[in-house]
């Protein structure tokens, strides 16, 4: 799925702009054609290690997708 390509691996951020990791995986709703959730994994050095925290946001949270995904609030 092209939209799945193209969002994999995109930097997340929150809307005061602080880095809450990229975008591992995305869950799809084959049915209604829609994203459902998005994966997202820790920037830190703990996340190189397979150590963060996973964090699973609903997609409706999302505000902007451009170059880095904005979400609305805070995390």
């Amino acid at each position: 799925m092209k939209i799945k390509d193209e969002i994999l691996g995109k930097e997340v951020i929150d809307e005061s702009g602080v880095t809450i990791g990229k975008i591992k995986e995305l869950d799809l709703d084959f049915i209604l054609n829609a994203l459902k959730t998005m994966e997202i994994k820790d920037q830190g050095i703990s996340g190189k290690f397979g150590w963060g925290e996973k964090k699973v946001l609903p997609f409706h949270l999302v505000k902007k997708i451009g170059d880095k995904i904005m979400i609305k609030g805070h995390i």
